[in-house]
């Protein structure tokens, strides 16, 4: 059944407010605030213009924290289970994220998706196309940006990000 914008957002702002997603970054993948902000990606993906500037509009700081968060989680999970769409679905939630807490640590991310898309042999150059195309913004702009940088500007190592094997897979840190 599909959810309406507000009815999302309620749902992640709750999820984001309750003390078990504290540490939502580390939890165990998929959870229900995955599948929240996968709704809500969904919903981005199959609005209209206008209605994905209203989606936009409606995103706070809080939605935002989350949504940041889960890139790094789609980067992890997207190498994980060998998925561009994850990927693709991880650079969508850093538009919607926006910058809005620190510009600077939503360009951290960028290194992580590019990084698991060589990973799963991946063009990431499509994936962050694929992502940037379907809202023109501050970030759309820096994710094809990014894919002009050096290699080594580009790297893990560059933006002081490792990749760790654990039980379950690859995460970084």
């Amino acid at each position: 059944m599909k959810r309406d914008l507000q009815e999302l957002i309620d749902a992640i702002a709750m999820n984001v407010s309750n003390k078990r997603y504290w540490h939502y970054p580390k939890k165990p993948m998929p959870c229900e605030l995955d599948e929240d902000l996968n709704d809500l990606i969904d919903l981005f993906i199959e609005s209209s213009p206008a209605e994905r500037d209203a989606i936009f509009r409606k995103i706070d700081n809080n939605v935002a924290g989350a949504l940041e968060a889960f890139s790094v989680r789609m980067a992890v999970w997207g190498a994980r289970q060998s998925s561009e769409d994850l990927l693709v679905r991880g650079g969508i939630a850093l538009i919607l994220e926006a910058g809005r807490v620190d510009i600077r640590d939503t360009m951290a991310v960028m290194p992580m998706l590019y990084h698991s898309a060589l990973k799963i042999n991946a063009d990431p150059g499509r994936i962050f196309s694929d992502a940037a195309a379907y809202y023109r913004s501050v970030v759309s702009d820096a994710l094809l940006d990014f894919l002009k940088r050096t290699p080594h500007d580009r790297s893990l190592v560059a933006w002081g990000i490792e990749e760790v094997n654990g039980p379950e897979g690859i995460y970084y840190r």
